[in-house]
């Protein structure tokens, strides 16, 4: 992929090339599992994460309400948008032809697409079954008396896992982003300074460097934080405070996570000490993460770190990431009669090259009332990992 050099991509575009790949890998999939038609389920849920199979199947990424792609096994595949100015706003990008639709008509005009493809009575793959409204399922069934439904997210949540070169220059794009946020804060916070001043700023030096609005922002701050519980408040900085944030930018659909602590003047003792342990779990995690080694067991090695010195933890110390911002969080398996909801589909799925994780090590205290925090974003390389957020990885005093 060519950038243009300090020009963000307003609507950042995959190549023709691109889609007809993953188009074709999905056919292959379909063919595997004798399913003759997909019905892709997207929505704006999670900062609009919730529509990443639909953005990765037609480069249109859902904002607001939530769409639909029927995709068979042969022949042209279709976006069902749920109003005018969606579908007007979906056709500028979209790969796949779109059409408005939306509430109380989505499953009618699926199912009337479907029976115009001769396939009312065969077997249907449902993707995104646990993001789509039991309203929208239940018509679908009730207009398709004789067609097989069968819930396959995990065929495209498996097909992203491994990102193309084309897909990694978009996250190493995000990670270029998110190191903005660096600067940002040291210009910004001060004592006197409000918490929702510094989001703001942050906010703004995403997006104006190409990132989708809005990023995904936890923020929060005091002499004594834990971990960031929610976007930012009016609280007033304070000199001697420590800033801890969790900072998600977005390019062409791709997340990464980005973090650093700041301290308006001395920090607390304790504290930095915290720090020295979140930066000996950071390494490890970086050392340690490559093909072969299962997110699970990376992860509980990194825990029994953290336990071994004496501490405990808000949120996992690893992510995986890409088009959601927390991917494969669960997904739901097997047909309408037979439902099975899967934890964690992929802990047990050894990495591979050209997949992406985050290295968030937290470090708490026993009792909750501090704790540290630093973040950034890798690819998974033939030998080991690449980060590709490079802000300077200390403990920043302001």
């Amino acid at each position: 992929m060519k950038f243009h050099d300090g020009q963000p991509w307003i609507l950042p575009r995959i190549s023709d090339e691109e889609i007809q790949r993953r188009h074709q890998k999905l056919r292959e999939e379909m063919r595997k599992r004798n399913i003759s038609c997909m019905v892709v389920a997207g929505s704006q849920v999670n900062y609009g994460a919730g529509s990443d199979n639909l953005r990765y199947l037609s480069n249109y990424g859902i904002f607001y309400g939530e769409g639909y792609i029927v995709f068979p096994l042969s022949g042209e595949a279709k976006m069902f948008c749920r109003s005018v100015n969606q579908e007007f706003n979906a056709r500028v990008i979209s790969y796949i032809p779109t059409q408005v639709s939306g509430y109380p008509i989505f499953a009618r005009d699926m199912v009337n697409f479907i029976k115009d493809q001769k396939l009312e009575g065969e077997n249907i793959g449902i993707v995104g079954v646990e993001i789509m409204p039991a309203s929208v399922f239940l018509d679908l069934q009730q207009r398709l008396p004789k067609a097989n439904f069968f819930f396959v997210s995990e065929i495209l949540l498996e097909m992203r896992f491994i990102k193309s070169p084309e897909e990694l220059a978009f996250v190493e794009k995000a990670g270029e982003i998110a190191d903005y946020s660096y600067d940002a804060i040291l210009r910004t916070a001060k004592p006197g300074c409000k918490e929702y001043e510094v989001f703001a700023a942050v906010e703004q030096a995403l997006t104006s460097h190409g990132a989708a609005s809005p990023s995904f922002i936890l923020l929060n701050s005091g002499p004594s934080p834990a971990f960031p519980p929610a976007p930012s408040s009016h609280r007033t900085l304070e000199l001697h405070d420590t800033i801890l944030e969790e900072i998600s930018p977005c390019y062409g659909g791709h997340w990464v996570q980005w973090g650093r602590p700041f301290s308006l003047g001395e920090p607390d003792k304790e504290l930095f000490k915290l720090f020295e342990v979140t930066m000996e779990v950071y390494q490890f995690i970086d050392q340690t993460t490559k093909p072969g080694i299962t997110y699970e067991g990376l992860t509980k090695a990194a825990h029994d770190l953290i336990s071994s010195k004496g501490y405990t933890w808000l949120a996992p110390a690893t992510q995986l990431i890409g088009l959601d911002i927390t991917e494969a969080a669960s997904m739901a398996k097997g047909t309408s009669r037979n439902l099975e909801m899967v934890p964690r589909p992929m802990d047990k799925r050894p990495l591979e090259p050209g997949m992406v994780i985050v290295n968030q090590p937290n470090i708490v205290t026993k009792d909750f009332r501090k704790g540290m925090l630093v973040i950034d974003t890798a690819i998974v390389t033939e030998d080991g990992c690449k980060v590709v957020t490079k802000a300077p990885l200390k403990y920043a005093k302001i």
